[in-house]
């Protein structure tokens, strides 16, 4: 889930790193209160028969939250690429740096295509990492908080649905990282071979002319390419596997609650306001982590340029 290497570069943007964790803490404040005032609206609308007309302050606040949550969200992706942005041109300094330090000799017995993979494909993959997967897991683990306390306070019997089936996502998710990991550090290695051999050949292509072995290398190239493409293909096929069990358990969880807030509903065991309330918030919940399933190849694949 985590790579200590890749955390350490955060040390010199721990203010970013701070202040992008307090916008992810007001957007959740801010979907509680965007739910609550939709809740307001519809419970005073049908249940107690108010006109439209005089919730006109409600309907304000509501537009008011709504803004500010599309403000919030706009400026956390910014600080997000931000951060993402600086990292990599960092690592990009370091790297051409240390490459120039070591010198041509100590460089000879490197493949060129690799190091030039490394400084490319390698970097770019791990300012993914740093704008979107990593920001992710602080907006799963932050919004889940917020709205599992504001759950338990509501209704107790939905919150204890929520708190067995939540555990479930991030322990598929570990074990599904053990495997993923596995793939992206083997797609990693064939491509970096890809790289230097390409470079190789179109380098010494007139030399393998002379001697007609070019056809040789045409054949070893689409070798290769094969093996990336079925390596690759494992690792979307896992990444995709991961997605779909995460909706699965994201759909489940939302309709055991649903089914046992309609039951006590029907038995007029429940308040409709609280009702429509928690169904609001049921969503938002399991919906970071529907979310983080997308970005988590990306995150597997930094893990292993790392």
């Amino acid at each position: 889930m985590f790579d200590r290497n890749l955390l350490l570069e955060l040390k010199t943007h721990q203010k970013s790193a701070v202040l992008l964790c307090l916008l992810v803490l007001l957007n959740g404040f801010l979907l509680v209160a965007q739910a609550n005032l939709i809740m307001v609206i519809i419970n005073s609308v049908f249940s107690e028969g108010l006109v439209i007309g005089s919730m006109k302050n409600y309907f304000y606040c509501l537009l008011l939250a709504l803004v500010l949550r599309s403000a919030v969200i706009f400026f956390h992706e910014l600080l997000a690429h931000k951060i993402g942005q600086a990292v990599k041109y960092n690592l990009q300094q370091r790297i051409l740096k240390k490459l120039m330090d070591l010198g041509p000799v100590a460089l000879a017995s490197k493949q060129s295509g690799q190091l030039l993979n490394l400084v490319t494909e390698g970097i770019s993959s791990l300012e993914v990492y740093f704008y979107k997967y990593l920001p992710q897991l602080v907006i799963t683990l932050f919004i889940q908080l917020i709205i599992l306390s504001i759950v338990f306070k509501l209704d107790f019997i939905s919150g204890i649905i929520l708190l067995i089936t939540v555990p479930l996502m991030p322990l598929f998710m570990i074990l599904i990282g053990k495997m993923s990991g596995q793939a992206s550090s083997k797609q990693w290695q064939v491509l970096k071979y890809l790289s230097g051999h390409f470079l190789d050949v179109i380098k010494g292509l007139k030399t393998l002319k002379l001697f007609g072995r070019s056809t040789e290398q045409i054949e070893v190239i689409e070798k290769i390419s094969n093996d990336f493409k079925d390596v690759t293909l494992g690792v979307l096929r896992i990444a995709f596997v991961s997605v779909l069990v995460l909706e699965l358990i994201a759909t489940m969880g939302i309709a055991m609650v649903a089914v046992s807030i309609g039951l006590r509903l029907l038995a007029g065991e429940m308040v409709f306001s609280v009702a429509f309330l928690i169904l609001l918030l049921i969503p938002e919940f399991y919906l970071p982590f529907r979310q983080l399933g997308t970005s988590f190849h990306a995150g597997m694949n930094a893990m292993a340029a790392s």
